[in-house]
């Protein structure tokens, strides 16, 4: 794995009760607890850190998370050998882990996005994304509109809209289960409305 290394499996269960955020780092100072002692807690991995950097340790001073920036900053990775959705609220809250990974993966930009030149259209998408990418689109005259869907590689992954949209606002919907299957991660989203050209970063779970 990028900037991360395996070191080993834990134990058959009882492997996290809670994860806390190593010192000086993006989430120093968090703690969430993970459901203990069950199915989600059966041999999870131990993981340190190469070129990257450890963000949470479990109770017992085990790696369980590590971020890694690639060359030159042109992407960014969070490996976690704990699951996102067995964490549970404890001193922090998931939301809380979310709105920071997004931060650091797509560089401040998290939440609602949007442009609101008086002229230009207005995308707003909200992050992160569960399944399907729902876009809002407000148009100030009709016009044709292209948007896409691209990894951070700069790859054509999905081709969302192609078409005339009349004045006003609009509501579309992208599920990556029903078209190209997608991997989690960081994606581009580009609207191309004739004169006028916006990008938003989409993190797709």
């Amino acid at each position: 794995m990028l900037g991360c290394s395996y070191d080993g499996d834990g134990e058959s269960s009882g492997n996290v009760e809670y994860i806390t955020g190593i010192s000086g780092t993006i989430v120093d100072g968090l703690s969430l607890d993970y459901i203990y002692d069950t199915g989600p807690d059966s041999y999870v991995d131990i993981i340190s850190a190469t070129d990257g950097v450890l963000l949470f340790e479990s109770q017992d001073s085990n790696g369980r998370v590590v971020c890694y920036d690639g060359p030159s900053d042109n992407y960014r990775t969070i490996h976690s050998s704990v699951i996102f959705g067995a964490l549970r609220d404890g001193t922090n809250t998931k939301n809380e882990l979310m709105d920071i990974y997004m931060d650091y993966l797509t560089e401040g930009t998290t939440g609602i996005e949007g442009s609101v030149p008086i002229d230009s259209p207005v995308l707003s998408i909200q992050n992160p994304c569960w399944g399907s990418v729902n876009i809002h689109l407000s148009l100030p005259s009709p016009r044709n509109v292209s948007i896409t869907l691209y990894d951070t590689a700069g790859h054509l992954v999905g081709e969302i809209k192609e078409g005339y949209l009349t004045e006003g606002s609009h509501s579309i919907t992208w599920s990556r289960t029903g078209n190209r299957p997608l991997e989690t991660g960081a994606y581009l989203l580009l609207l191309q409305a004739e004169d006028h050209t916006l990008t938003r970063k989409v993190l797709i779970f």
